[in-house]
């Protein structure tokens, strides 16, 4: 299920522009079950070379005596996307031991400061909706520790500063929009957060999920943007 930001298109010219030096923009999938694997983050997937999109199908994570999810997740970052912005969905499909997973998608060496909010996008589908089932999907930035410097192996997965998050137990979709943290001018990571959790085998029907993250203008910049191409439009007409 994917979401789209109206004006994407015309805030890319200003994201364009970034501050300090530029950096590749790595893309890394992480996945999460208490109790397997230690418990830690494993990374599942990444492009590192030069980054922008990931991806894992059919993936099974975790054992019987945790938890046993089947998944696939699709990200898309820097590029295609202006940076900071990143878009992922992911289908997760349990078999016979339901439980909690954590999948983690991040994205390293972010620059733009130069706008004011971050557009949080949640969605969340199935047919029908897992009984007992519930979704919290987040997401997250974290200033990285090299001052214009490439982010390190420790800035991947972290969740310093919350944007937004929502809770799913049914279908429905979530636009959060929250004024941008105080950013240095130095690079910064970006997290997407997926806690599933199931109470009950699910089978045959997939549970779809998207997390978009996106750079915006405020919503009042967007309304003069529109009284602006209006006015244009009617001195257009007049010359006409």
């Amino acid at each position: 299920m994917r979401k789209l930001l109206l004006g994407c298109a015309a805030t890319a010219g200003v994201l364009a522009l970034t501050v300090g030096v530029s950096h590749a923009a790595p893309v890394y999938i992480g996945f999460q079950i208490a109790g397997y694997d230690g418990g830690v983050i494993t990374t599942v997937a990444s492009n590192t070379n030069p980054g922008g999109t990931v991806s894992v199908t059919n993936l099974a994570y975790g054992n019987v005596a945790t938890a046993i999810f089947q998944s696939s997740v699709f990200v898309t970052g820097t590029p295609p996307n202006p940076e900071p912005d990143l878009a992922s969905t992911a289908v997760t499909i349990t078999g016979e031991h339901p439980g909690t997973l954590n999948i983690y998608v991040s994205e390293t060496n972010q620059f733009p400061t130069n706008f004011p909010v971050f557009e949080s996008i949640f969605g969340a589908s199935a047919s029908p909706f897992p009984t007992g089932a519930s979704v919290v999907e987040s997401t997250y930035v974290h200033e990285c520790s090299v001052p214009n410097g490439p982010c390190t192996a420790a800035d991947i997965y972290q969740t310093t500063t919350l944007l937004s998050t929502t809770t799913f137990t049914a279908n429905g979709s979530v636009t959060d929009i929250v004024g941008k943290p105080a950013l240095p001018t130095v690079p910064y990571s970006t997290t997407e957060l997926y806690t599933i959790t199931l109470t009950a085998p699910t089978y045959t029907d997939p549970l779809s999920l998207s997390i978009d993250l996106y750079s915006a203008p405020e919503p009042a910049s967007l309304a003069l943007l529109g009284l602006g191409l209006g006015a244009l439009g009617m001195v257009r007409r007049r010359r006409t």
